[in-house]
C-alpha cells in the first residue's frame, strides 16, 4: 500500500472513531424523568407470580424517588387470589436500592421492602391467612424487581455498560 492510499484509510479511521472516542473516553450521561419510567414501568406490570396456592398480581406502578438515600420506590396494587376464590387487594408502597444488572442488561430494584401497606377493601374473616402472609412481608427484604429489561425490549445482544447511576427528585441519571 502506497502512503497516499495509508494516509488515506488513516483519515477516513480518525473520522469515524472521533464521534465515539469522547463517549467512550469521557462518559455520558442521560436523565431519565419520572414520565419516562411510568412508560418503563407499564413494559413490565402486571407482574403476576405464584406462591403457595395463591396468586398474586402487581399492577398499577408509580415510581417514587429518594434522591437523599439513593433509593427508588414503586407503588403497586397487590391483588392476592387463592385457590378457593377468596380475594384481597392493596396498596403497597416498596422501597429499595437500584442498580444496573450489566451482564443481564437489567434495571432492578434491590432489596425492596413493602414500607406501607393500605387495604382497598377491609379484610373478611375468612381472608386472615393471605391478610397475614401480606403483613409478615412488611418490612422485610423481597426478591429483586425487574424494572427494566433491556435485552427482552431491544433482541440486541450489545448494549452499552452503565457506570452509575444517581436517584434524583424526579427521575434518574444513568452514566455510561
Amino acid at each position: 500500500m502506497n502512503k497516499k492510499n495509508h494516509s488515506y484509510w488513516v483519515k477516513i479511521l480518525l473520522a469515524l472513531l472521533l464521534p465515539v472516542l469522547p463517549l467512550t473516553a469521557f462518559g455520558f450521561s442521560y436523565i431519565v424523568s419520572e414520565a419516562q419510567i411510568n412508560n418503563v414501568l407499564k413494559l413490565t406490570f402486571p407482574y403476576q407470580t405464584q406462591m403457595g396456592g395463591s396468586q398474586i398480581n402487581l399492577t398499577d406502578p408509580q415510581p417514587l424517588f429518594y434522591a437523599s438515600t439513593q433509593e427508588m420506590g414503586v407503588t403497586v396494587h397487590i391483588s392476592m387470589k387463592e385457590e378457593n376464590k377468596s380475594e384481597i387487594s392493596a396498596i403497597a408502597s416498596l422501597r429499595g436500592g437500584i442498580q444496573f444488572d450489566n451482564k443481564q442488561q437489567q434495571l432492578q430494584l434491590v432489596r425492596p421492602k413493602i414500607e406501607n401497606l393500605s387495604w382497598a377493601d377491609p379484610p373478611k374473616q375468612n381472608q386472615k391467612r393471605m391478610t397475614s402472609m401480606l403483613e409478615q412481608w412488611t418490612g422485610k427484604d423481597l426478591p429483586v424487581i425487574v424494572l427494566l429489561d433491556i435485552k427482552q425490549l431491544t433482541n440486541s445482544a450489545f448494549t452499552p455498560d452503565l457506570r452509575d447511576i444517581k436517584v434524583m427528585d424526579n427521575g434518574i441519571e444513568v452514566i455510561f
